[in-house]
């Protein structure tokens, strides 16, 4: 839980800052709207997919959550950051924008089964916060001062060996026979591994 609050509230948003301390130019400011719009548009056909399938397969509403809502920000961004660079984490954060409004509207209702978005949870949830500091530094062209941008960044080096330790400790939890012989995580995992994804290619 340590471990995780602090990838969560400090690594995270340190990362998130880290990447929008780029140059404004025409092509970076059109990558994250595409990112952005790109994002809308994978949510909705992830939609309408678990509604036709939802109704195949009986997915409860947990099976939904974990099929149309990806780990974009602690797992997502170490890979990107080291196979594309850090520059490209920016657009990662475009992702992480949309999938944020989502999960704290549609996924919150879907699972708690009740009515009406919590628009409070999404402006104050500290990756939106720092989703917005990175895009006023991003717009106003201003760089964080040498010790912070250093230290920003140095920390937000911790999210891939962090995240990874994480991940690792919630599976050493985890009853690896409980995994394997049920059924379902097989179909969940397929769909949300391999049948989404090839869909939205």
């Amino acid at each position: 839980k340590t471990i995780s609050v602090i990838v969560l509230y400090l690594v995270i948003p340190c990362t998130i800052i880290n990447s929008f301390q780029v140059d404004y130019t025409v092509e970076t400011r059109n990558g994250l709207i595409l990112a952005v719009i790109a994002a809308i548009f994978i949510h909705i056909i992830f939609f309408a997919l678990t509604k036709l399938l939802g109704k195949i397969f009986k997915f409860n509403s947990i099976e939904k959550a974990s099929i149309i809502y990806s780990n974009a920000g602690n797992l997502i961004i170490p890979i990107v950051a080291g196979i594309l660079g850090d520059k490209w984490v920016l657009y990662c954060c475009g992702f992480m924008s949309v999938q944020l409004v989502f999960l704290w509207t549609h996924c919150k209702m879907m699972i708690s089964e009740e009515k009406g978005a919590d628009l409070r949870k999404i402006i104050i949830n500290v990756n939106t916060i720092a989703i917005l500091i990175g895009l006023i530094l991003f717009i106003t062209g201003i760089k964080l001062p040498g010790i912070t941008k250093d230290t920003v960044a140095a920390v937000s080096k911790l999210i891939a060996p962090l995240s990874m330790i994480v991940a690792g400790m919630l599976m050493a939890g985890v009853k690896l026979r409980t995994i394997f012989t049920t059924k379902r995580i097989y179909l969940v995992a397929l769909m949300r591994m391999i049948i989404y994804p090839a869909v939205v290619l």
